[in-house]
């Protein structure tokens, strides 16, 4: 899923993919739910934020 993100394949299917992925691992991992917050930053560019125990990544990648 990693190389695919990097290739920068972001089409719907590719994000419920890594997002069950994303969740499945945090649940294993740690045994806390992840929290996912995304928006649009202005026109082609998407923010996705995932926060885990009290710690946020943030992913901005340009879409189209």
């Amino acid at each position: 899923l990693l190389a695919r993100a990097k290739g920068g394949d972001l089409t719907p299917r590719f994000a419920a993919e890594w997002t069950r992925e994303a969740f499945a691992w945090v649940r294993d991992e740690t045994g806390t739910a992840a929290v996912v917050a995304a928006e649009w930053l202005r026109r082609g560019w998407l923010a996705i934020a995932v926060t885990v125990d009290g710690r946020t990544v943030t992913v901005n990648q340009r879409i189209g």
